[in-house]
């Protein structure tokens, strides 16, 4: 009986395999598809965009992270860790030991080294630990490189010249088997490798709240401080837990609706100022920090269970069928390819519109193989701003002109847009950006003999849909007297000007040059 079960089992993980191959799951790391511009650089974007982020902290903006970012290459012929798949399929892997590139599929969630994820523009790792064989290793079901190895990448890069300024967050956990003296032990070996990087976890004492962590320095103070690593990671005994200092709710879920839901859900809330007290009283219990300077992670990628682990052992039909459907379930990558990716859209368009407190909310974002979707390049144009400026700050005008001042419109994330005058001010032409807007007006109303004086323009880009909100705003001076000498006059296209005061005719374009003097 026992020989016809493992033979069974073994047919049924051999059908699994075919129906990947006929999938087109292949294995191997892929090259990043990188929407790389000149000025931003993924592997040192923090410090190509430091203009815009110095004064911010890193719960103010958009970071890029990765899900099991150390399960990129996992032993297929080694042994199932407890936690990752259900018991019952674990055990009935550990049992029989076949069919491990079968179990590596829903296990590997990385094709890209940790080196090479750095490179991309990942900022956030998630790094899971066990003790195997009497050492440290990375694990997600199956066990993957020494711990050694992962850290050692991670080390390299900030140390690297012209890295200074990018600032890696490390999410660091231990399978709860691992006894507590090696996660001290290693957890202390971790913080070695980055002394003087590290950015310290500090709490005070307050009579009234008792226990206040304090919330992380903005990006500028640990730039001049050298620090480089923020370690989220056990705890040294007795001291305060460092996950504290960061909020990450798991949907759980693959089916594509269940998990846009889910994630709809948690982007809508936010981070907490509470975690929960599993099993005891009060049920949630306060993290002695405020919701907003706790870093949120936004899981957006899908999570197989155990049913769709069993579709793909007895309906291989049915996974190939859904693969033509362009919701292929027959790896953790497909599954990326597929409803990940889509849901990372959704996530990335609910910001552009600002839904559901996206642009309040949206901090890390983690996916697995993330090379299939715009995750880095779009957290890379979220962190750079919109900007609208005019052609020049200050124009001349009179009665009955018509002034054209051309505007140069930056838009990173390709949200749409309308610029609109503050009341009364004219309006702005082809205000979503294409070709070359510029603002015009020609009410203006007396001259400068019998009505002097300046006044200011605002223009403001506002989304056009979902709630709006404010892109960016520009002023431009308005002058009802005469133009200096050399001054610069918009009237655009070129046109003719005559100067309110003065006795010859002037002519002025658009331009900071010379007044060139006409044949009277």
């Amino acid at each position: 009986m026992g020989t016809l079960r493992r033979r069974l089992v073994g047919a049924l993980i051999a059908l699994a395999v075919v129906t990947l191959a006929v999938a087109g799951i292949v294995p191997g790391s892929q090259p990043l598809a990188a929407q790389e511009s000149a000025a931003v650089r993924p592997d040192r974007w923090m410090g190509d965009l430091a203009p815009y982020l110095q004064n911010k902290k890193l719960t103010d903006i958009v970071i890029p992270g990765t899900h099991d970012s150390a399960a990129y290459w996992l032993d297929e012929n080694g042994p199932m860790l407890p936690g990752h798949l259900p018991d019952a399929i674990a055990d009935l892997y550990n049992e029989y030991r076949v069919g491990g590139q079968f179990m590596a599929r829903f296990a590997l969630a990385q094709s890209r080294t940790i080196k090479e994820q750095l490179e991309d523009g990942i900022r956030y790792l998630d790094i899971r630990l066990a003790k195997h064989n009497g050492e440290i290793y990375v694990h997600h079901g199956l066990v993957g490189h020494r711990a050694d190895v992962i850290f050692g990448d991670i080390e390299e890069f900030v140390k690297a010249a012209g890295r200074e300024k990018e600032i890696v967050i490390l999410s660091v956990s231990f399978l709860g088997n691992t006894p507590d003296a090696d996660v001290q032990s290693y957890r202390q070996a971790i913080l070695d490798r980055f002394t003087g990087r590290v950015v310290p976890l500090t709490r005070q004492w307050s009579n009234t709240e008792g226990w206040r962590n304090d919330p992380i320095p903005p990006i500028g103070d640990l730039w001049n401080a050298g620090q480089q690593v923020v370690f989220l990671g056990p705890p040294k005994t007795g001291e305060v837990e460092p996950g504290l200092w960061i909020d990450s709710p798991w949907p759980n879920k693959w089916r594509e609706q269940e998990l846009e839901t889910a994630v709809a859900e948690n982007l809508r809330n936010g981070p907490s100022d509470q975690i929960y007290n599993y099993g005891g009283t009060p049920p949630l219990l306060k993290v002695g920090l405020d919701a907003q300077d706790r870093l949120f992670v936004l899981q957006a990628h899908p999570t197989p269970d155990a049913m769709l682990i069993g579709l793909n052992l007895v309906d291989p039909f049915y996974v190939i069928a859904q693969c033509f459907n362009f919701n292929c379930i027959a790896s953790l990558e497909a599954l990326a390819k597929g409803v990940g990716k889509r849901m990372l859209d959704k996530v990335f368009d609910w910001w552009l519109v600002n839904h559901i407190n996206a642009r309040a909310n949206l901090n890390i974002v983690i996916a697995d193989f993330y090379e299939h979707t715009s995750l880095v390049q779009s957290a890379l144009n979220f962190n750079q701003p919109f900007g609208i400026t005019p052609a020049v700050s200050k124009v001349f005008g009179r009665t009955g002109e018509l002034l054209k001042v051309p505007l140069a419109i930056v838009n990173p994330t390709g949200v749409e847009y309308f610029v609109r005058a503050s009341e009364g001010h004219g309006l702005v032409a082809k205000m979503f950006g294409s070709g070359s807007p510029y603002w015009e007006w020609s009410h203006m109303f007396g001259d400068a003999a019998t009505s002097p004086g300046n006044y200011t323009v605002t223009l403001t880009a506002t989304t056009t849909q979902g709630n709006p909100t404010v892109l960016g705003t520009a002023t431009i001076d308005v002058s009802r007297v005469a133009p200096p000498a050399n001054g610069t006059v918009i009237l655009w296209p070129a046109m003719g000007y005559q100067a309110p005061t003065g006795t010859a005719p002037q002519t002025f374009s658009y331009g900071s040059h010379a007044a060139a003097a006409s044949a009277p």
